[in-house]
């Protein structure tokens, strides 16, 4: 949207009612019933014939992975996240479990996991090679973040912590997640990480 203006795009395209109106030039009506981003995010770029159906190609290197779980710790707003020291918690928890850990995230998540995670990629991967992790890791654990509906589209079971935010509007698309809001101990997201697990095997 910021960058629509500058490059001379005419269609600037968003929601209407949304609080970037003033970016817009074409606005785009929620549909009753309609929460997914994903969803959302698909009928922005048709309205410009854009197809976000990209083919994600699976590197050999991120294929076979013994069994995975990879966490997100970030968010966009202080408010979003659960506390670091719960996700490390947990993460030791599943390590102990003889589970991998794969941090991913953005700059921000960096060494989030300490040497709890057998590999991190926060801030060092694009896009598509996150979706191509996730496609392959049996979880995600994260907060409500972009990530959460990137493993979301590419079929990733999820345990998502809706620390501000309500999943009735920003769930994951899918019924594959399970969706946790405040208070919510680690013991928790063990139980719900635990369950999602069990139905893999």
């Amino acid at each position: 949207i910021r960058l629509a203006s500058p490059l001379r795009i005419p269609a600037r395209i968003g929601l209407n009612g949304s609080k970037h109106d003033d970016l817009l030039t074409h606005r785009i009506a929620k549909s009753p019933g309609e929460h997914q981003i994903f969803d959302l995010s698909a009928r922005m770029l048709a309205e410009i014939n854009i197809d976000y159906r990209e083919n994600i190609i699976i590197k050999t290197e991120f294929l076979n992975l013994p069994p995975t779980i990879a966490i997100m710790t970030g968010g966009s707003e202080p408010q979003k996240k659960w506390p670091l020291k719960h996700f490390q918690e947990t993460a030791q928890h599943f390590k102990d479990q003889n589970y991998k850990i794969i941090n991913v995230g953005g700059p921000d998540e960096k060494g989030a996991l300490n040497s709890i995670a057998e590999r991190d990629i926060a801030g060092c991967a694009s896009w598509v090679e996150t979706a191509n992790i996730l496609a392959n890791v049996q979880l995600l654990i994260t907060n409500d973040t972009g990530i959460m509906h990137l493993a979301a589209a590419v079929g990733t079971p999820t345990v998502s912590l809706f620390m501000k935010e309500s999943p009735s509007e920003y769930a994951p698309i899918g019924s594959n997640h399970i969706l946790l809001t405040p208070p919510i101990a680690p013991d928790q997201v063990i139980s719900a990480a635990t369950k999602q697990l069990e139905k893999r095997l």
